[in-house]
């Protein structure tokens, strides 16, 4: 009969729980402890569906049937001699129980009583009776028992505070009554869950009381553990017990600490005391979350279905998971996520209800509060925060008490440290006004333990990564509305990869303010804040540890800093796994999948990370084909249409997606920094060897320099994590160190030395070019002068777009705004800067001078012998394609300026506008194109001198070149956009400065007669005139090669300078660069300005001009290479040839190499 009862129950339940299961983790657990001895099952209220339930997940992970379950008939087998199976009576019960756990089966006991006037509990057997059997039969038989704490989920709606008529009649929703208990299993026989707690073996507990206490208080404190424990986990799963949104609100409101602070506001005045309490009320309304667990029900399958639609898996470390629930068991927790995305808040939220953990409510921005997805998320449990909202005294004391009273009712919270969205990928540092509003919170009003949870949030592809680009790129942010959903649902279309969340370790407050020796009880403010600071860093610190290495972070990585165009497939591979090895030194965990069974990066993995991005756009894949082009493809003509190959596919970056692909690179970039930081310090010293005190300190002044981009670096314990990483260096081979000496070591099997260090150092290069558009840009901060920040942080952006544009730049991602911004910041930090409230001037005590030092550290070029390495290959590839000559699909490499400046052409010139600050163009018929460098010398010399002589009239600019070179009208040269013809300054006999009256022509006397009707003279203007040939002679953007003028005009030039003192060798500069040409017009009604052909112009096509003048970049010579430095050279970029600093003998020892920066063009 038991055999045929089993059966048939068993196929019912099979139907009925075939989604139940238990988690893998427990499974194995709990198959250890069974085979030790039977386990019993503890749950708090009886319930036939719970057991049945139980009992086919214990059937389907293959542990001992359930053989006894309390008040289940049904389910338990009847020993003979005392009574059947439907026996109901304690002893019975007892015997039943007992005789199960000998034969190895399992049993069911539950301690609480059911619920609901429909579920009587009467005749019903107590459970802690039959403890007291299980404790005397095991001090008598000495047989291990294992007591495990059990709760079965079939809803996530929470029990209420304040039962309804509901579950007075058929149990609540968390303790249910048989009929709710059908029920719930009706609607949500999918959807169930097996929570199991901490099991108790009971031998270790009796050792524990010991023999002095009596049986019932051993029954008792049992009972007690394993009801808490059943609590614990329901707790964690599902959270407080409801309250209404008002009565929450009204006891946020009846909070002391609001109270006092609205009576210190209204200082004594009862009318204004209930204005305050009105607008306290107010702004609670607009703040509080109104969770619905409801709704959240009613949108699982939505958001399961858009998940899938959108991302192609979500991976979890499990780990991380328990560590979480741990967490939750023990006390309060407050995940602290990074924030890279607006569906940060989503899919963190997807995951948590995934893994049977309560939704926290969050804290979001204010701006996401707009109609109708603002009613959807505070629904979804999300509270919002006003940003600047400081001053509102009423606000803060608000937000105070209702960040207590979550806390307090023990509820989980989400908070964005960041405050706001990164626009780079990488993590942000912390804004500290909420976290220190949880400390005080927590350390005065919470008894429990508060963890807070750092969060790593990893995407292959962020879903807003254009409009992230954009931003970074310096255009405005666009407020969020309605009018956004549609840019959604556009976005949803597209395929976005992988995402992968990691939990970190919990930080319990208690730890925190242990380590720092203070007491929750007796916190002063500066001591408040003191903790806070150390748990910002502690959080910080464990978010970048979570962040696992993903395939898509190691090809971004791998794609963005290579040294050329493209890369074969194996070959990325190959650079893959190194970049994986680097990582895994340094202890970053690898994302679920990256590895395969061996423990090396899986090439499936990498592949699909390449997919995600090709068909995004980010990456195109070249397939030698049959010249069609397809949509992320890019195929050669010519080429047979057989099929491709792998090894024939070449993938390269678009210009245009490099900052979408940054995003991504971003996100491990920290795993990498402080070996790339090191690396990047010794091969800007350009020596030999290298003592390790001076590259140590030199690393560590690039570290406080990157601090508030790269917040790993923001860290007390910076010395000997950089200490560390050398190390490193030296253990992998790429250096060696001898007598406190560092020199290039002997490399590794498969790499060079001199190029892992170059590959290194090429993981910064973005944040270094950064770095130097930044110091370029505050050039044109005058002394004592005050510039808002946002207007620095734009001109910083055109130059750095100007400097791609001519070459200086490799990295088009460079020009950030973010980066800049936070570089600005540690310029104020340095001491470069000053804050000011209306923006940054420069540090009094620091000047000009610093600002040009520093770039030149900056800017500092490669070593020569890599340079002339690095040109000579250009050499080669050019005479590989017998150019010199112009632009062709045979020449690509042939761009800019292009032959002689009398015969020859220009391509990928750029536009002079036809105003700008301090200048007008002379005419507007297409003869106003020139090199980017040349048209940014002239836009800053005319802005040099009207800032210098402000209201006197503007520089008149005559022609340029055509948009493509070549003849131009008027002029026999003109042709490569490197010559452009400049009016005279003038002034009147008086010296008041005027307009130029054209091209009229000034005598030896500096005096020239107005022509065309007009009357009288107008005076040479030499002051204006030197003050603009000081700042094209001294230009960062383009090198002088000459100035034609007539010897007179030179003449009075350089007098004027002389007499005003000015540096010697500058005047001398421009002495030798003026000119009065012997085969054409005197040139004394203009100046005609050429600039120079930079070395690695000219091995492009760029030719003539004049001679190499001594301040030039020399053409240099390969007689003096080492090997290493060869095998660096060869393989490292040309950045920075011809950026216009002084040739390498001048430019400071320690002045640093961007080696992963090569040049556009060999790209």
């Amino acid at each position: 009969m038991w055999s045929l009862r089993r059966a048939v129950l068993g196929r019912l339940s099979e139907q009925l729980f075939r989604d139940l299961g238990l988690d893998e983790t427990w499974r194995a657990i709990l198959a250890e402890r069974a085979e030790r001895g039977p386990l019993v099952f503890v749950l708090r209220g009886v319930s036939t569906v719970d057991a049945l339930g139980l009992a086919e997940a214990l059937r389907r992970a293959g542990l001992p049937e359930l053989g006894f379950a309390q008040d289940v008939p049904w389910l338990s087998e009847a020993r003979a001699g005392h009574g059947g199976a439907s026996d109901r009576g304690a002893s019975a019960q007892e015997a039943a129980m007992l005789h199960a756990l000998a034969s190895g089966r399992s049993a069911v006991i539950f301690l609480g009583r059911d619920r609901g006037l429909l579920s009587p509990s009467s005749g019903r057997v107590d459970g802690n009776e039959l403890l007291r059997a299980l404790l005397r039969d095991a001090s008598s038989s000495g047989r291990p028992l294992t007591l495990v704490p059990v709760t079965l989920l079939w809803t996530r709606a929470p029990g209420r505070l304040a039962p309804s008529p509901i579950d007075a009649l058929f149990g609540p929703t968390d303790t249910p009554g048989d009929l709710r208990a059908i029920a719930q299993l009706a609607v949500a026989h999918d959807r169930g869950a097996v929570l199991v707690g901490e099991p108790i073996a009971l031998e270790d507990f009796l050792a524990e009381e010991g023999p002095s206490d009596d049986e019932d208080t051993r029954i008792r404190r049992l009972s007690y553990a394993l009801l808490r424990r059943v609590d614990r986990e329901k707790r964690a799963a599902l959270g407080p017990r409801r309250k209404s949104r008002r009565r929450l609100c009204d006891e946020v409101m009846r909070s002391k600490k609001l109270a006092r602070r609205l009576d210190d506001l209204a200082k004594g005045d009862a009318v204004e005391r209930a204005e305050l309490e009105r607008r306290a009320r107010s702004t609670l309304e607009e703040l509080a979350a109104a969770p619905d667990p409801e709704m959240l029900r009613a949108l699982d399958p939505v958001a399961d279905r858009l998940v899938r639609r959108v991302y192609s898996r979500i991976d979890v470390d499990p780990k991380g998971v328990e560590r979480l629930r741990d967490a939750a068991r023990r006390g309060n927790v407050v995940l602290v996520p990074c924030h890279k995305s607006h569906v940060d808040y989503l899919v963190l939220s997807w995951v948590l209800r995934k893994h049977l953990l309560e939704l926290p409510l969050v804290a979001a921005g204010e701006n996401l509060a707009f109609f109708p997805v603002g009613e959807l998320l505070r629904r979804g449990g999300a509270f919002f925060i006003r940003r600047g909202s400081k001053a509102d005294r009423v606000y803060a004391a608000v937000v105070d008490a209702y960040l207590r009273r979550l806390l307090v009712d023990g509820w989980p919270i989400e908070l964005y440290i960041e405050g706001g969205r990164s626009r780079t990928g990488k993590l942000l540092p912390p804004m500290l006004g909420l976290l220190n509003l949880l400390v005080e919170a927590a350390c005065s009003a919470v008894e429990r333990p508060v963890s807070f949870v750092p969060v790593s949030i990893s995407y292959e592809r962020i879903m807003e990564d254009f409009e992230l680009s954009r931003e970074k790129a310096g255009a405005a942010k666009r407020r969020e509305s309605a009018r956004s959903l549609l840019a959604v649902a556009d976005a949803l279309s597209y395929d976005y990869g992988a995402v992968t969340i990691g939990f970190g370790e919990p930080i319990e407050l208690g730890a925190v303010l242990g380590g720092l020796g203070l007491e929750r009880s007796a916190l002063s403010p500066a001591k408040r804040r003191t903790t806070t600071s150390r748990l910002a860093l502690e959080l910080t610190r464990g978010i970048l540890r979570a962040a696992p290495i993903t395939a898509g972070g190691l090809v971004a990585m791998a794609l963005l800093d290579m040294q050329r165009r493209g890369i074969a497939r194996e070959e990325l591979h190959a650079m893959c796994s190194r970049l994986h090895g680097v990582a895994a030194r340094r202890g970053a965990e690898a994302a679920p999948g990256l590895l395969d069974a061996r423990g090396q990066v899986a090439p499936a993995a990498l592949d699909e990370a390449l997919g995600v991005f090709v068909r995004g756009g980010l990456v195109v894949r070249h397939v030698p084909d049959d010249g069609i082009e397809r949509p992320g493809e890019l195929r050669l003509p010519g080429m047979d249409a057989a099929p491709t190959r792998e090894d024939e596919v070449v993938y390269t970056v678009p210009d245009e997606a490099r900052s979408r692909l940054d995003l991504t690179k971003n996100q491990i970039l920290h795993h990498f920094a402080f070996e790339s930081l090191v690396a990047l310090a010794f091969l800007g010293a350009r020596r030999r060897s290298v003592p390790r005190a001076e590259l140590l300190s030199s690393a560590s002044w690039l570290a406080a320099l990157a601090r508030r981009d790269l917040v790993v670096f923001d860290d007390p314990e910076l010395e000997p994590r950089l200490a560390s990483a050398l190390d490193a260096l030296v253990a992998a081979g790429d250096l060696t160190e001898s007598g406190g000496e560092l020199r290039v070591g002997a490399g590794s099997h498969d790499l060079d030395a001199a190029a892992s260090l170059a590959m290194h150092a090429s993981h910064l290069s973005t944040w270094l070019e950064s770095t130097r558009i930044t110091a370029r840009a505050l050039r044109a901060l005058a002394p004592g002068v005050v510039e808002p920040q946002a207007e620095v942080v734009a001109r910083a952006l055109r130059i750095g777009r100007q400097m791609f544009l001519g070459g200086s730049l490799d990295r088009r991602e460079a020009s950030s705004a973010p980066t800049v911004s936070a570089t600005l910041d540690a310029f104020v930090d340095e001491g470069l800067l000053a804050r000011k409230q209306e923006g940054l001037s420069l540090a009094p005590e620091r000047g000009e001078a610093s600002v040009r030092e520093l770039e030149a550290r900056l800017a500092g070029l490669m070593p020569r012998a890599a340079r002339a390495a690095a040109l000579l290959l250009s050499v080669l590839a050019l005479t590989l394609v017998g150019c010199i000559g112009s632009p062709s699909a045979l020449a690509p490499g042939l761009r800019g300026s292009v032959g002689l400046p009398h015969r020859g052409v220009l391509t990928h010139g750029v536009p002079l506008p036809k105003r700008g600050e301090g200048y007008e163009r002379l005419r507007d018929d297409g003869v106003h194109w020139g090199h980017p460098g040349l048209v940014a010398m002239i836009e800053a010399a005319a802005r040099d001198v009207a800032r210098a002589r402000p209201g006197s009239p503007a520089l008149v600019v005559g022609d340029l070149s055509l948009r493509h070179g070549g003849k131009a009208t008027r002029h026999r040269s003109h042709r490569t956009g490197r010559d452009v013809d400049l009016l005279l300054y003038a002034t009147t006999p008086s010296g008041r400065p005027v307009k130029s009256p054209g091209f009229v022509r000034f005598g030896r006397d500096g005096l020239a007669e107005l022509g065309k009707g007009a009357k009288g003279f107008v005076r040479f203007d030499t002051a204006r005139t030197w003050l603009l040939v000081r700042s094209m002679v001294a230009s960062p953007h383009a090198d002088v090669q000459w100035i034609f003028v007539s010897k007179p005009l030179e003449a009075l030039v350089v007098e004027h300078a002389l007499a005003l003192g000015e540096d010697p060798e500058l005047v001398w500069h421009a002495e030798n660069v003026m000119l009065q040409p012997s085969d054409s017009a005197a040139h004394d009604d203009h100046l005609h300005v050429r600039i120079a052909c930079r070395p690695d112009e000219a091995v492009f096509g760029c030719e003539g001009g004049g001679p190499r003048w001594p301040w030039l970049e020399p053409f240099p010579s390969l007689a003096e290479l080492p090997h290493a430095e060869l095998v660096a050279s060869l393989l490292g970029p040309i950045e920075g040839l011809g950026t216009g600093e002084p040739p390498t003998e001048a430019r400071p020892s320690a002045a640093l190499v961007p080696w992963g920066a090569g040049s556009s063009e060999l790209r």
